[in-house]
């Protein structure tokens, strides 16, 4: 059976295939301001598609690493640095750090909206915003190491098929929604088991 660092060898033989998804951090920024986050998942869900850890239903395995981000980034960060080290360089991000950050900051976001009657709103609110930007930041850092790899290390690339045009930004904005209407449903339905469960 071919071994994971076999098939990313295998993908970067196509000197033409990016290595995550290239995108500009303005249009990152951009399409993340305008779906409130929700094109975070929309960008997991591209970049976790390249990552060869999984032969079988990969959009599915896609779709579902992307649902739980803050504990997967972790496998999308090794993807990355194995595509970088097999093509000759090294990751330049701090990988660890970076998925430590991104994950804590989450858990910090959680246990301030379930100590909702033991602190202030206006401290749950700052709180939640100093995560947001902790979160989102991690992820610009993640997007300009992946353009650096592939500007760097893939120079034939066309990465001009992955400039946003007003239908990119069109589809991807529907989409964003799309993933953050399947999270809703999933929290609804996962809460509506746990108060069935309750009831037994």
């Amino acid at each position: 059976m071919q071994s994971y660092k076999d098939r990313i060898a295998a993908y970067l033989k196509n000197e033409k295939a990016a290595v995550g998804m290239p995108i500009s951090p303005k249009a990152f920024i951009i399409l993340n301001l305008i779906t409130l986050g929700a094109f975070t998942q929309v960008w997991a869900y591209h970049n976790f598609q390249k990552d060869q850890h999984y032969k079988k239903h990969p959009k599915l395995t896609a779709f579902v690493k992307c649902l739980f981000l803050p504990l997967t980034l972790i496998t999308l960060l090794n993807y990355l640095e194995e595509a970088a080290k097999q093509l000759g360089s090294a990751l330049k991000i701090p990988k660890n750090l970076i998925a430590f950050c991104y994950l804590l900051s989450l858990a910090v976001d959680i246990y301030s909206a379930l100590m909702n009657n033991a602190i202030s709103s206006s401290l749950r609110l700052t709180v939640w915003l100093c995560c947001g930007f902790v979160q989102f930041f991690m992820l610009v850092f993640v997007q300009l190491e992946i353009n650096r790899i592939n500007e760097e290390l893939r120079p034939s690339v066309n990465l001009n098929k992955y400039k946003m045009n007003l239908r990119k930004y069109f589809a991807a904005i529907i989409f964003s929604f799309l993933f953050l209407a399947s999270n809703l449903l999933i929290s609804i339905f996962l809460k509506a088991m746990a108060q069935a469960v309750g009831r037994d």
